[in-house]
């Protein structure tokens, strides 16, 4: 996380793996995920269903889901996630959901705006994609 905006912030690391990590803002209600590396099917799928129900039983209402440093998944494991994780998320408080990509990677996916991908998917927040963490930051708090 970058120094500058939540140096002084106290969270709890809720799960540090190779190739996942998540951080809990308790009093922000923010949720931080990084990924890295060449993620497995396996593990991609069942991290992004923990992710979901950890913003369930927390009641989070902002993400920054950080994939700078992620290998982009196959095709069929960003579509199985996105069916699944939509539904499941329908029932959260989240408000704000930032996405921080690699600059080499950052574009609308699938050459779509993200607010048109998060009309598509039903979900109860907003999306925004991010070449640059802090300026993800800034966003999620000024919500």
């Amino acid at each position: 996380m970058p120094a500058t905006v939540l140096s002084d912030r106290q969270y709890q690391t809720a799960l540090q793996e190779q190739h996942f990590s998540l951080r809990y803002y308790v009093d922000d209600k923010l949720v931080c995920t990084e990924w890295r590396g060449v993620v497995p099917c396996d593990t991609l799928r069942q991290y992004s269903l923990y992710v979901c129900q950890f913003i369930l039983d927390n009641n989070a209402e902002l993400v920054l889901a950080d994939y700078s440093r992620m290998i982009v998944p196959c095709l069929e494991d960003q579509v199985w996630i996105a069916n699944r994780t939509e539904k499941i998320l329908r029932q959260s408080r989240l408000t704000r959901i930032a996405s921080v990509l690699a600059p080499e990677l950052f574009q609308p996916l699938g050459g779509r705006s993200t607010p048109e991908f998060a009309a598509q998917l039903h979900l109860p927040c907003e999306l925004r994609d991010f070449a640059h963490k802090n300026d993800a930051l800034n966003w999620l708090l000024a919500a």
